[in-house]
């Protein structure tokens, strides 16, 4: 089962839901997908609730930054240190010893705010992601082309369902059959011109 958390465009912010490893569980992976998470992700933790804190091996991706951590069934509690500010979504998949995905959680548009002045990084709990949708306040994170967060009408992907597609359809079909009817048109003449002969 797959729990997917993310605001509705009206909404301001939501809380993720509470991080609990399901029976068989070995493993916790731990993904932040957004261009700013392969640069702006300095460290992740994760522990069972109340227990000491597992620091875990940060790698960039090419959706973002991952993280790797043994882990057991039960309460998990997680943490995201970043340089700067991230929008990302935040995927956590647990898994048993033969690596099989046994469940996941994914809350999308998390922001994660930058340190302060003079900090090097900023801790943000699981408990505290708060989801800001299409970048929240509209301030960039420095590493997308921004946009408006609303839906768009001439772009490339936007035209799938509509006219472009249908008539690049109906274009091929015509090139086909004068294609088609040029070589019946060549093979009766080849044939002719054999049977003259």
């Amino acid at each position: 089962m797959t729990a997917l958390v993310g605001a509705p465009s009206s909404a301001l912010a939501a809380e993720p839901p509470a991080l609990s490893a399901p029976v068989h569980t070995t493993a916790v992976w731990v993904d932040l997908e957004s261009d700013a998470s392969r640069s702006g992700v300095r460290a992740i933790e994760v522990r069972a609730a109340g227990q000491t804190w597992a620091t875990t091996s940060v790698a960039a991706t090419p959706f973002g930054a991952t993280a790797q951590a043994p882990a057991a069934p039960g309460a998990l509690e997680l943490r995201v240190a970043v340089s700067a500010a991230v929008y990302a979504d935040v995927v956590v998949t647990f898994v048993d010893a033969s690596g099989l995905v046994l469940d996941s959680v994914v809350v999308r548009d998390v922001r994660l705010a930058a340190p302060t002045a003079g900090a090097k990084e900023r801790w943000t709990n699981w408990a505290d992601f708060e989801t800001a949708p299409h970048g929240g306040d509209g301030a960039s994170d420095g590493n997308s082309s921004g946009g408006g967060g609303g839906d768009s009408s001439s772009g490339p992907l936007a035209l799938t369902g509509g006219v472009a597609p249908a008539l690049w359809i109906v274009g091929s079909a015509i090139i086909a059959v004068i294609a088609g009817a040029a070589l019946i048109i060549a093979r009766r003449r080849r044939s002719n011109n054999e049977g003259d002969s």
